[in-house]
């Protein structure tokens, strides 16, 4: 035990023999670790912004999976739509379809009585025709109303077309059938009703803008 107090002593002898030792010892402590701390904070301060950068990166790629997950919905919307307009057009101008339609405008509207479909040899052979055009018109106008864009933004889904395009057809057949579409709620309220909405939408239509290439057929 008596051997570490006769050490100390000797080391403080030493330091007071020499007295700039102990300063210089101490400075060189202290800028050694001034140095290593320096050192530990540019590692720390690239590595943070390496983190930033990969953080940045990833926010960035998130942004654009999300837009193009966004353009992709937009897009099978789009197609979606197109093809039920594409399919509604192949089946109005069916050519069953198209021939009733144009014996309605050549045969029953110059006719403008009330009860043509039960007078004259012919009754029959025009009341079936005048239930295809309103059936066929009554099926496009309620698959319009119901369209999801025309419940959010009415008048800008297939009504809109329709409307547009084929006024004056929808127009002629209706008036020309009023009676008969008329006769027919007697017995069913809801009879065309679908038929009525979409010749709405055409008048509305036709008196806004009167300037659109138009199906008569």
């Amino acid at each position: 035990m008596a051997i570490l107090p006769t050490y100390l002593f000797r080391i403080s002898v030493a330091y007071v023999k020499v007295p700039g030792r102990l300063a210089s010892s101490v400075r060189d402590g202290l800028a050694y670790w001034t140095t290593i701390h320096k050192r530990a904070a540019l590692h720390q301060m690239h590595l943070t912004d390496i983190d930033l950068l990969l953080q940045r990166i990833y926010w960035i790629a998130q942004i654009a999976l999300a837009a193009i997950a966004v353009c992709a919905a937009i897009a099978a919307f789009i197609q979606i739509r197109t093809f039920k307009l594409f399919e509604l057009l192949k089946y109005i101008k069916e050519p069953y379809i198209v021939d009733a339609r144009r014996i309605v405008i050549r045969e029953i509207e110059p006719k403008r009585k009330d009860n043509w479909w039960d007078e004259g040899a012919d009754a029959n052979r025009l009341e079936k025709e005048a239930s295809t055009v309103c059936g066929s018109y009554d099926l496009i106008g309620r698959m319009a109303k119901f369209d999801r864009l025309e419940r959010f933004l009415p008048g800008s889904g297939f009504s809109r077309f329709f409307a547009l395009y084929w006024s004056d057809s929808i127009i002629r057949t209706y008036e020309a059938l009023e009676p008969f579409i008329l006769a027919r709620r007697l017995e069913n309220r809801d009879a065309y009703a679908g038929y009525t909405w979409l010749y709405q939408s055409a008048r509305k239509h036709d008196r806004i803008s009167g300037n659109h290439p138009r199906n008569s057929n």
